[in-house]
């Protein structure tokens, strides 16, 4: 459980230096927050998933190639092929 904290410390200072790249802090903060679920905290799960919503609303996801993620996974966290807000509201089950 250590490792995963430290894990999850890395991810986190990561997604707070990429305030001008919001989708790269999308994909940080839906690995986040799926470490978070992993672990049974669902507040913060929650939290990172509505941030990363918050930043994949400032991207423009009209066409496949717009939802494809920059990153295979992060930290072992496999990002979805079609990255969008409704998939990351479904895989945390957020409304």
């Amino acid at each position: 459980m250590e490792s995963k904290m430290a894990d999850v410390n890395s991810m986190i200072a990561i997604y707070n230096e990429l305030n001008d790249k919001p989708r790269e802090a999308a994909e940080y903060a839906f690995a986040i927050a799926i470490t978070y679920k992993d672990q049974k905290q669902h507040e913060d799960a929650e939290k990172y998933g509505r941030l990363c919503i918050k930043q994949l609303d400032e991207c423009t996801l009209e066409t496949l190639e717009q939802c494809a993620p920059i990153h295979l996974s992060i930290e072992g966290v496999i990002i979805p092929e079609i990255f969008h807000q409704d998939v990351v509201r479904n895989r945390l089950n957020l409304q």
